[in-house]
């Protein structure tokens, strides 16, 4: 037996919760019809498959509606108790359904370029999100961990992981793998400095030499002239700190309550976003 693609955008059920239906359709037989259309299943792939388990007969009944996937999600978000981080993963299969559906619709044609509107792939994803109920941030996520990690991927449609948790464990997968990176350009440059201009780096700590007397008030009552060299605000905004900066990376800026305007735009030159003082 075939499956719709529609029918696929849920999650089958695996394990205890298959061997407990298999066990119910054997006592009380199949209770809901399967649904069919063009001679797919569209609804009912778990209740057919425990019924060939169970060695019982299942009603088919034929779908002739004209928005199959509003019909599917009607019934099954009503009887799944499926998390947000699960969901997320159903309006990730709605919004691959509902591309190959645009593409069927564009047809073969080569003689003329298709047209894709800017902005069109976050409508798409913002749509499958609202029919299921969830963030559309949520299913921006799913996409990015079915890409860097199927198998994370395939533990949080089980119900076995959030999908913040996976998240986290995707973003740490590569931030270690960009400190085994920096190691090896580490241990491969002859020079501590080459190193420095070569790596990237998760934390930058800075006390920048700030010029004494750069906010207009030579006499600063309390304040002790430096013993050192400064630089001009000018010059600090120049310093190349974005550029030794890993994606992720933390910067501890220090600066006086006073001049923390200066810090704010020195941030925003370097490509850091401010969080706390």
């Amino acid at each position: 037996m075939q499956f719709h693609p529609l029918a696929n955008i849920f999650p089958l059920l695996e394990g205890a919760a298959f061997d407990d239906l298999v066990a119910d359709v054997k006592v009380h037989g199949v209770r809901e019809p399967i649904w069919m259309r063009d001679g797919q299943v569209l609804d009912g792939r778990n209740r057919w498959r425990a019924a060939q388990a169970a060695g019982r007969e299942c009603q088919m009944r034929e779908f002739h509606g004209g928005d199959a996937l509003a019909f599917v999600l009607s019934l099954n978000l009503k009887r799944r108790q499926l998390s947000a981080s699960e969901l997320a993963f159903v309006a990730l299969e709605i919004e691959k359904y509902e591309a190959g559906e645009a593409k069927k619709r564009q047809g073969a044609r080569t003689d003329i370029k298709a047209f894709v509107p800017e902005g069109f792939g976050q409508q798409a994803r913002d749509k499958a999100a609202a029919a299921v109920g969830v963030s559309p941030r949520y299913v921006q996520d799913a996409k990015k961990i079915e890409s860097a990690a199927p198998e994370l991927a395939a533990q949080v449609r089980a119900g076995q992981k959030t999908l913040t948790q996976a998240v986290r464990e995707v973003k740490e997968h590569s931030r270690e793998q960009r400190r085994e990176e920096n190691r090896a350009l580490i241990a491969l440059a002859p020079k501590p400095a080459a190193a420095a201009k070569a790596a990237r780096f998760s934390t930058i700590v800075i006390d920048p030499p700030w010029d004494w007397a750069d906010e207009g008030d030579q006499d600063q009552l309390g304040r002790a002239r430096p013993t050192y060299g400064t630089m001009s605000f000018a010059e600090l905004l120049d310093l190349p700190v974005g550029g030794l900066a890993d994606d992720d990376c933390h910067l501890y800026l220090w600066i006086t309550n006073r001049s923390l305007p200066k810090g704010f735009a020195l941030m925003e030159r370097w490509g850091f976003r401010y969080i706390t003082a």
